[in-house]
């Protein structure tokens, strides 16, 4: 993968950030340290001299309180290198971005880039973010009802890898 697909990528998962950030399950604010290790990913990523190019995304998890990151070779060798590296906190998750389908990364993507824009017209989204489990994208709606989730179709993106939640609740889907 080229160093412009991994920059996209990471601005992306940086988009979800902010949007998880601001908008998370129970309407508490993520915690700080949280959002601490996964700008110091960022960050890192975005220099121009890294060293470490095994990284394919991370995002915070809120649902699991933790900083999920995805290596393309995910292996103790691996991980390992990365904390040395990059950051190393016991609030990272280490996932296997084989298991993650890049058309997932897209719509996650695209919902993200949706609620940065100035003038949003849908304001019902808690919270979205990829299930690796599930293979899918979960999109937490404050209020879960079928107008909702026909109206989030419409004007967001219409995908049958969405699972809508309801997310005022806190659910743990491991």
């Amino acid at each position: 993968m080229n160093k412009n697909m991994l920059l996209i990528m990471l601005l992306g998962l940086l988009v979800i950030l902010l949007i998880i950030g601001c908008c998370n399950i129970k309407n508490k604010r993520i915690d700080n340290q949280l959002v601490e290790i996964n700008n110091r990913i960022t960050d890192y990523f975005l220099m121009d001299d890294i060293e470490y190019t095994n990284l394919s995304f991370n995002y915070i998890d809120s649902s699991q309180n933790k900083v999920i990151v995805g290596l393309y070779e995910n292996t103790k060798e691996q991980q390992d290198e990365f904390k040395r590296i990059v950051v190393n906190s016991n609030l990272i998750v280490f996932v296997d971005s084989k298991g993650i389908d890049n058309q997932l990364v897209e719509i996650n993507n695209r919902i993200t880039d949706y609620f940065l824009m100035d003038n949003i017209e849908y304001t019902n989204l808690s919270f979205n973010y990829i299930d690796s489990n599930q293979n899918k994208v979960i999109v937490g709606l404050y209020e879960n009802t079928k107008e909702q989730q026909d109206e989030f179709k419409r004007i967001v993106v219409n995908s049958n890898l969405i699972v809508f939640i309801d997310g005022k609740e806190n659910i743990d889907l491991t």
